[in-house]
């Protein structure tokens, strides 16, 4: 039993490691965000936004330009709120239908 709970939760490590991490490149108040797909964030440097040539950043220099790196909509993320979910309204049920049920049953029993 213990081993089916052990691979049961390492067949989803897979899963929550996968992820895409995006730079978002900007100048001024304008912005571009590139998909980085097998690079990492230390790729999403300043001089890697100027190397892009960029429309939003023609013109601008190494100091005016900000990079940020982040993941969105990571595999993880998204099964910690649909179990979140899940747990929420199996609860919800259960005080709904359920404990009434077992209350009715129990004063029948007596």
């Amino acid at each position: 039993m213990r081993s089916f709970k052990l691979v049961f939760w390492l067949s989803f490590l897979g899963l929550a490691i996968a992820y895409e991490q995006f730079c978002r490149c900007q100048c001024d108040s304008k912005y571009k965000i590139i998909p980085l797909q097998d690079q990492g964030c230390n790729t999403c440097t300043k001089n890697y936004c100027l190397s892009l040539n960029l429309e939003e950043c023609k013109d601008f220099t190494e100091d005016e330009v900000l990079t940020t790196c982040f993941q969105r909509e990571s595999t993880k993320d998204q099964l910690i709120v649909y179990t979140f979910i899940l747990v929420t309204f199996g609860l919800l049920s259960y005080a709904i239908v359920g404990r009434p049920l077992l209350i009715k049953y129990r004063v029948s029993i007596d």
